[in-house]
C-alpha cells in the first residue's frame, strides 16, 4: 500500500499550488484505509479540493487481463490497477483535461507549466523513460480527456493490448 506516498504526493501538490491556480485532485483506487479519505480531505485549501473515488469491481477485472498475458512472469503478477491511468476519461466525465501523476510522485512546483502543455492535437503527452528502450514514463501524464473518451480510441487501444501485451516488458 502507498498511503505515505499517496499523502506525500497530494501534499506536494496542495503546498506548491500557486495562489492563484486551482486544483482538484481526484484519488482513484482499488482499496484505500478507512481512514485515508479524511486525512486527504484535511489537506484541502481554498484553492485545493480533494475527492477520492474507488474503481468498481467489474472495472478491475477487466484491467487485471492485460497483465496475465505479459511476456514477463513477473509482471504477470502485477495488478490491473497498472492500467487504472486509462480509465480516468471514463470516471471523471467532466473534465476536458487532466494530469495523471502515480502516487509516489513528489511534486517540487506548480503544475501550471504540464497543465498548459500544447498537446499538439494529441490524446497524451508522456515523457520517454529513463531507458527509451523500455518506452515512456507512464507515472506523469497530460491527458485531453475529450479526445481519450471516445469509442473509437477505446476500440484501438483494446485491440493493440490484445495483439502485443505478451510482448511488454512493463505493462503500464
Amino acid at each position: 500500500m502507498f498511503v505515505d506516498q499517496l499523502t506525500t504526493s497530494v501534499k506536494s501538490i496542495a503546498n506548491n499550488a500557486a495562489a492563484d491556480d486551482f486544483v482538484h485532485i481526484y484519488v482513484l483506487y482499488k482499496h484505500l484505509p478507512e481512514n485515508v479519505p479524511a486525512m486527504l480531505n484535511s489537506m484541502q485549501k481554498e484553492n485545493v479540493k480533494i475527492t477520492s473515488a474507488r474503481f468498481n469491481d467489474e472495472d478491475m477485472a477487466f484491467m487485471q487481463q492485460f497483465t496475465k498475458n505479459a511476456a514477463n512472469s513477473a509482471v504477470r503478477t502485477w495488478s490491473g490497477i497498472v492500467f487504472a491511468r486509462l480509465w480516468i476519461p471514463m470516471y471523471l466525465k467532466s473534465l476536458d483535461r487532466c494530469i495523471y501523476l502515480d502516487s509516489d510522485t513528489l511534486v517540487r512546483g506548480s503544475l501550471r507549466e504540464l497543465w498548459q502543455v500544447d498537446l499538439h492535437g494529441k490524446a497524451y503527452g508522456m515523457a520517454m523513460g529513463c531507458v527509451p528502450e523500455y518506452g515512456y514514463n507512464s507515472g506523469v501524464i497530460v491527458m485531453d480527456c475529450r479526445k481519450v473518451d471516445n469509442e473509437e480510441n477505446w476500440k484501438s487501444l483494446f485491440e493493440h493490448m490484445q495483439q502485443f501485451a505478451a510482448t511488454y516488458m512493463l505493462p503500464d
